[in-house]
């Protein structure tokens, strides 16, 4: 993936579409991925949609289940993100519309 710095609070949509190209790269639900960081189905979608910015203790969460840096969460620097996600996520976030 190829980042590019950018101001430190991204859009909140960039930030939705990297959880959800993250999440379905993990092969999870909208549901099955927000019973798992603690918030209902309705916040986690409305972080994908860009509509809520998402709060920091279930992105903390999700980092730790899954070994996301807050980093790609808030800011899009896939540097640490786990070697085996990094080609699945940005393949999900090419196919998906700006």
């Amino acid at each position: 993936m190829n980042y590019q710095p950018r101001h430190p609070l991204q859009s909140r949509q960039e930030i939705g579409r990297r959880l959800r190209a993250t999440r379905e790269a993990l092969g999870a639900k909208q549901g099955e991925m927000a019973e798992m960081v603690g918030v209902t189905k309705q916040a986690w979608s409305q972080y994908e949609a860009g509509n809520r910015r998402p709060d920091l203790t279930p992105m903390l969460a999700f980092s730790d289940r899954f070994n996301i840096s807050l980093d790609w969460i808030y800011k899009g620097n896939p540097a640490q993100l786990p070697y085996t996600l990094t080609n699945q996520i940005a393949e999900k976030l090419a196919a998906m519309p700006d």
